[in-house]
């Protein structure tokens, strides 16, 4: 689920109020399931500006957990490692799924660097598969500005749409392989 923006692929911040949020969360889940009614839905995780604004607004994280607790509360809530979204969907009794980036820099706080900055997604193949083993095994990132942070991690985000994103998932693969790291489908262990 995102904002309703169509044009923007749901990464731009439309402002809405937390019961608009929660209303459109709904929604979209509602309409998914319905998609979906031969396969029970598994997880959520808000995309784009939405996932941005649910990791830093309180309200608007609380808002989405309390949407998707609505419509079942069995569902697994993606979130920002250490993000308001993770803390509402814990409040909210959900079992959250801590999420870290392999294609994104990070700001010192741990959040995600704007793409309407330079080098938000990470372009240099060497880098991203650097910062997924650094993730993956060792629990952190580094920062823009050159600060280590810890990063609790369950799953990792490679973006489908990141140039090159079938090259650098074969790479990933391969470099998890080499590194001993297990792959797992979500829930499998």
């Amino acid at each position: 689920p995102s904002y309703p923006d169509l044009h923007g692929f749901g990464r731009r911040n439309l402002g809405i109020s937390p019961d608009e949020a929660r209303n459109d969360m709904i929604y979209q889940m509602g309409a998914l399931t319905a998609f979906t009614q031969s396969k029970k839905l598994q997880h959520v995780k808000p995309h784009g500006a939405l996932y941005i604004r649910a990791g830093q607004d309180p309200l608007i994280a609380e808002a989405v957990a309390r949407a998707v607790a609505t419509v079942d509360q069995s569902l697994m809530l993606f979130g920002l490692s250490g993000s308001a979204l993770i803390s509402a969907g814990q409040h909210c009794a959900l079992t959250t799924v801590a999420e870290v980036f392999a294609d994104r820099a990070y700001e010192p706080d741990g959040s995600l660097v704007s793409r309407k900055k330079p080098g938000a997604v990470i372009q240099d193949p060497d880098q991203v598969v650097k910062q997924a083993l650094n993730l993956v095994k060792e629990r952190f990132a580094v920062a823009v500005d050159g600060s280590v942070m810890r990063l609790e991690r369950d799953t990792i985000c490679l973006h489908g749409d990141t140039p090159g994103a079938v090259n650098l998932a074969v790479r990933l693969r391969h470099a998890f392989d080499d590194a001993d790291v297990e792959v797992l489908a979500l829930g499998k262990r």
